[in-house]
């Protein structure tokens, strides 16, 4: 362990870089500064890229940066309004400590301290319905379908009324035939079912009532800090994101505001694939051309994903800086490609042992920042709490 002469006071660490390590003799920073920084951290599964990420976000808390986490599959960020339960590994000075006014939300399956995201569906466009499991045909007439018949409506009165007037009613878009003669009824059927589905969940609505929504730039302007979990759907998570950074965008470039929070994006590669499906290949370019915007914009992400060959090449091309675990196969290749064999021979030999130090495991980190600068380091632990219930 590094020696305690070598370890910065922690009123020095928190007005300085990003505290990340040690290697054994000196402590390693990632530098901080207040331009666009995007940061890709990239792992196999359980080596710790989360903790890792919940260190850093920690430190940018405590510099004053609000903070938005986007977390697909809805892991363990909403733990985030926790101190650490286990004192362990902290830098000196360091105690556990929570996220202050940290408002957690999720699509479904709440969780301890969780209240339920509203989706509005008037935002959606046919691109965005075709990807959340609507057919080709459904898509094309649920916007007509709402405009004309979804005013003052809930969304189950509105799936009621489809149902039970199915072959009766016209839209404005085809007055000349009932929308029953416009679908087959497979389609009917996969229109009929994706709208049960939206009842069931509870997360849509399907008005503009201000009270059913909420505005991540209010959060922001109040110094105050967001997770929005989306239980597993990639689908609603790339148009919803898409949204909220073009809303922070937006009010970024209007109010011309220097608090520019710092974006957290769990499980990238899946949110932003390489090689996305047909259906979602519209709401993935959306999403990577927003990011781009916000990256002129001065926007700061973190992006931690545990298969780097699956990331979207726009995203690795976007960042500034990495840091790699330990990892094998395909994310070799995919680093050897972008960075050459100096690089990806070192990343792959980074050390990794779950089972070392009572179960704790033991593993370092390579970090690399934007002149190719390398250093291997040991993680310190994160003053948040880490543990899934």
């Amino acid at each position: 362990m590094i020696k305690d002469v070598l370890l910065d006071d922690f009123n020095k660490i928190k007005f300085s870089n990003i505290l990340l390590g040690h290697d054994g003799n000196k402590l390693i920073y990632k530098r901080k500064h207040n331009k666009a920084d995007f940061t890709l951290i990239t792992s196999l599964p359980g080596v710790g890229k989360t903790v890792l990420a919940k260190l850093i976000v920690a430190q940018k808390h405590l510099h004053g940066k609000p903070i938005v986490v986007f977390d697909t599959f809805s892991m363990d960020w909403y733990l985030g309004k926790y101190p650490n339960s286990e004192d362990y590994n902290l830098p000196r000075g360091l105690e556990p400590f929570p996220i202050k006014d940290y408002h957690c939300f999720n699509i479904d399956n709440l969780k301890k301290g969780e209240k339920l995201y509203k989706i509005n569906i008037l935002k959606y466009n046919e691109e965005n319905f075709k990807s959340i499991g609507f057919s080709d045909a459904a898509a094309s007439d649920l916007g007509p379908l709402i405009e004309d018949y979804g005013s003052s409506k809930t969304l189950k009165e509105f799936y009621r009324f489809i149902k039970s007037n199915f072959y009766k009613i016209r839209t404005k878009k085809d007055k000349s035939r009932g929308i029953g003669i416009n679908l087959h009824k497979f389609e009917k059927v996969n229109l009929l079912r994706n709208l049960r589905k939206m009842v069931d969940q509870k997360c849509w609505v399907l008005d503009d009532n201000k009270k059913d929504s909420i505005s991540i730039t209010d959060f922001i302007q109040k110094k105050q800090n967001v997770c929005i979990s989306f239980d597993g759907r990639e689908d609603i998570a790339r148009i919803e994101i898409s949204r909220i950074v073009e809303e922070i965008i937006r009010w970024l470039a209007e109010s011309k505001s220097h608090r520019r929070p710092i974006l957290v994006f769990e499980e990238a590669d899946s949110l932003i694939p390489h090689n996305p499906k047909p259906e979602d290949e519209y709401n993935v370019n959306i999403l990577t051309s927003v990011l781009l915007r916000g990256r002129k914009l001065g926007l700061q992400c973190l992006y931690l994903c545990p298969k780097v060959w699956n990331l979207n090449d726009s995203i690795t091309d976007l960042a500034h800086e990495f840091v790699f675990g330990k990892f094998r196969g395909k994310d070799y290749e995919k680093i050897k490609n972008i960075f050459g064999y100096r690089i990806a021979e070192t990343s792959r030999k980074l050390y990794w042992d779950r089972f070392a130090n009572y179960g704790r495991g033991i593993r370092n980190f390579l970090y690399i920042n934007e002149q190719e600068e390398l250093q291997t380091f040991v993680p310190f632990n994160s003053p948040i709490q880490i543990h899934r219930e």
